[in-house]
């Protein structure tokens, strides 16, 4: 299986405007909400990770997974999916290198919206 960084590849765009109607400023909206919204909800799952709190991981999986699918982010939502289903079927052992896949997949799309992300003017 061969990653790229390129957009197309991290997120389906078009599928994620036509399902918000076309509306841009929304899409960066979402784009900025999933880059501030991230880093909080991998801390969430880290901290569950390191405490046994497999209920946490699961939920910050759950919540990971959603933000990604409003962008058609097929990676990272199955890298999310596939961290919720290990927590909640007690595979503990296997979360570890889940969670880093996890982390990767997050990050190329972070990286990926980031020039579609609407900066706030103080």
């Amino acid at each position: 299986m061969t990653m790229t960084t390129d957009q197309e590849k991290v997120f389906d765009r078009q599928a994620a405007l036509t399902r918000m109607g076309g509306d841009e400023s929304l899409f960066g909206d979402l784009a900025q909400f999933f880059h501030e919204d991230t880093p909080a909800l991998l801390e969430e799952i880290r901290s569950g990770l390191n405490t046994g709190d497999i209920e946490q991981v699961s939920r910050g999986a759950h919540s990971l997974k959603g933000l990604a699918a409003n962008f058609d982010a097929h990676a990272a939502s199955e890298a999310a999916l596939h961290v919720e289903q290990l927590a909640r079927d007690g595979e503990s052992d296997k979360l570890e290198n889940a969670v880093e896949i996890l982390e990767s997949e997050i990050q190329r799309l972070n990286d990926a919206l980031a020039p579609y992300r609407q900066r706030e003017q103080a």
